[in-house]
C-alpha cells in the first residue's frame, strides 16, 4: 500500500493506492477502519459505497465520521457534505505472465470545519488503519503563512544588496 497524508490550516489531506506494484491480491479499497486523530480528537472513518467502480472512472463518494470522546460518543456524527473525496480503479500491467490488473486509489480533501476543528496550528494529526497494516502516518498541522514568503524576498534584497555593487564595478572594470 502507499498512503500520504497531508494538512494545512483549513483540510486533511490523504492518498490511498491499494495495490501500486502487483496489481492482484487485495487490490480493492478497505472502505473501514481508518482512525484519524487530530490534536486530542479522535474520529472514525468509514468510505461509503466504494464498491463496483469502473477502470478510469473517478466516482464521488462520502465519508461517514464518528467522533470518539470519553462517554463514547461524539459531537460528529454525520456523512460529510463539504468533503471531497475520490475513488478510482486504474489498471496496471503486473508481474510476468499475470497479465493486466488493476488498483484502486482513493484521495480525500476533509475540511476541518467537518471535524468540528478550526485550524491545525501546531497539532499532530494521525492516520492509521490496522486493516491495512500497522503503519500510522504522522503529520504537523500549520501554516507557514507569509513567513516563508517573507524571509524569501529579504534573502533575495539582501543577495541584490551584496552582490549588485561587486557587478557594476565589474561592469566599469570591462568597459575602461
Amino acid at each position: 500500500k502507499h498512503e500520504s497524508l497531508l494538512a494545512d490550516q483549513n483540510n486533511i489531506y490523504f492518498y490511498l493506492n491499494m495495490s501500486p506494484e502487483h496489481g492482484y491480491g487485495y487490490s480493492t479499497i478497505q472502505p473501514s477502519g481508518y482512525e484519524l486523530t487530530v490534536g486530542d480528537k479522535q474520529f472514525s472513518l468509514t468510505v461509503q459505497n466504494p464498491y463496483n467502480l469502473q477502470v478510469n472512472q473517478p466516482r464521488k463518494v462520502n465519508l461517514q465520521i464518528w467522533e470518539h470522546d470519553k462517554a463514547g460518543y461524539g459531537k460528529v456524527n454525520k456523512v460529510t457534505t463539504k468533503a471531497d473525496v475520490y475513488l478510482n480503479r486504474i489498471p496496471i500491467n503486473v508481474d510476468k505472465g499475470v497479465g493486466q490488473g488493476y488498483t484502486e486509489e482513493m484521495e480525500f480533501k476533509l475540511p476541518l470545519s467537518e471535524l468540528g476543528i478550526t485550524g491545525t496550528t501546531s497539532q499532530e494529526i494521525t492516520m492509521t488503519n490496522r486493516n491495512l497494516g500497522d503503519q500510522t502516518l504522522h503529520v504537523m498541522g500549520g501554516s507557514t503563512g507569509p513567513v516563508v514568503l517573507a524571509i524569501s524576498g529579504f534573502a533575495i534584497a539582501l543577495f541584490a544588496v551584496i552582490k549588485m555593487p561587486k557587478i557594476n564595478e565589474l561592469r566599469k572594470s570591462l568597459h575602461e
